[in-house]
């Protein structure tokens, strides 16, 4: 009965700490979205870069009401798509803030079913190869963590990292998003869901095609199906997906294809030496002229020469895979 009641108990104190804990990840996210401390970590070279800057979204946005386009200068350096989705709320009191903070939402969700799904995939997994194992590692076998949904879910609701990205209106956080539903979708077998959330997270950063690897790989072992069809699949409705946004940018621009140039353009060839986290910055401007172009192209390549050869070292962790990968990215990208 003790026994019983303690269990009771624990799990009761665990519901209430989780709470608690959702609502101040809530209460941070709230005050620091209200307070003039939003404008002050928007301007913070830690948080924003040039192309995810908010601040440049605000003065693209300006620039098109005017009647100019936000692609002639050196200010604007993003998809007019997203431009004109914030174009759309940003006369609407506290719609930004809202559209910022529901994106950490989802993503908060979506890391909870990402942990739910890949502990559910790694226990079936383990029961399928039992046979297999030898009879002394039953220790070191994976334990099933009830909890580990939740616990994924508040590591980043409570990340520092993730809260001013979200009160300075970083526009990466969109980019998170399309990435975490993607491998979600892909480790439920869902193809076109899949190759939908991978083009939208490559059309708002282009680095993000490397995760067509891991991705594949996920959907291939969820489906059964193989690899090389898995692989082609993802590719061809990835293209599809890729070529439809690019053509309603077309159609958002008159025809025009200046932003393909102000967009993909600027982030490949590295124009602008703002300093941030990344190493370009700081790399480029250390660097002679004369060496500049050859240097361009082995660091703009550094960050796709990794997928092949760690997919095929962990072509059966494809989980695995699209955790180094996003890694990767992270520390290369310009």
């Amino acid at each position: 009965y003790i026994v019983h009641v303690t269990a009771e108990y624990l799990e009761v104190n665990m519901d209430v700490r989780t709470t608690l804990l959702g609502f101040c990840g809530l209460f941070l996210r709230v005050v620091l979205l209200t307070q003039s401390s939003s404008e002050w970590l928007a301007r913070r070279i830690e948080v924003s870069t040039p192309v995810s800057s908010w601040r440049r979204v605000v003065e693209g946005i300006t620039l098109l009401e005017h009647g100019l386009s936000p692609y002639e200068g050196d200010m604007y350096h993003q998809s007019p798509l997203l431009l004109s989705f914030f174009r759309s709320v940003y006369g609407v009191p506290f719609a930004v803030k809202a559209v910022f903070l529901l994106i950490d939402v989802l993503i908060a969700y979506a890391f909870y079913q990402i942990a739910v799904t890949h502990q559910s995939a790694t226990l079936a997994r383990e029961k399928k190869e039992q046979d297999s194992y030898a009879s002394d590692v039953a220790d070191i076998r994976y334990k099933p963590w009830t909890d580990i949904g939740t616990t994924v879910a508040l590591a980043y609701w409570l990340n520092p990292f993730a809260i001013v990205t979200c009160a300075a209106h970083t526009t990466t956080a969109l980019t998170t998003f399309m990435v975490s539903w993607s491998v979600l979708n892909a480790m439920r077998g869902r193809l076109v869901s899949t190759c939908l959330g991978l083009a939208l997270a490559s059309h708002l950063d282009p680095y993000m095609i490397v995760l067509s690897v891991p991705l594949a790989l996920l959907v291939a072992q969820k489906t059964g199906s193989s690899i090389l069809r898995s692989f082609v699949m993802v590719f061809f409705f990835t293209a599809i997906f890729s070529a439809l946004l690019l053509w309603l940018c077309l159609c958002q621009g008159g025809g025009s294809w200046d932003f393909f140039h102000a967009t993909y353009g600027f982030v490949f060839s590295v124009p602008d030496f703002t300093p941030n986290v990344g190493l370009f910055w700081y790399l480029f401007t250390e660097m002679f002229e004369h060496f500049r172009t050859f240097f361009l192209w082995v660091f703009q390549l550094h960050v796709f020469f990794y997928v092949l050869p760690l997919g095929m070292r962990l072509s059966k962790h494809p989980f695995f895979l699209a955790y180094m990968m996003c890694h990767v990215v992270g520390v290369f990208k310009s």
